[in-house]
C-alpha cells in the first residue's frame, strides 16, 4: 500500500497526469484496503488458539 501511495505521488506530482494512471492506482490502495479489513475482521470473529499451543503436543 506504501509502495501504491507513493506511486500516486509520483504520478500526480511530477508528471501532472490525470486519467487512467490515477484511477488504476487509487483502486489498487482500495482492493488492499478492503483485504485488510477482511483479514483483521475474520482474525478477530475468528480468533486462533493460543500461538503453539498445539506445537507441544505429541
Amino acid at each position: 500500500m506504501t509502495a501504491l501511495a507513493r506511486v500516486l505521488i509520483e504520478i500526480v506530482g511530477a508528471e501532472h497526469r490525470t486519467g487512467l494512471d490515477l484511477v488504476v492506482v487509487a483502486g489498487a490502495i482500495l482492493i488492499l484496503s478492503f483485504a485488510e479489513l477482511v483479514l483483521r475482521f475474520g482474525s478477530y470473529k475468528f480468533p486462533s488458539d493460543a500461538p503453539g499451543s498445539e506445537l507441544g503436543q505429541t
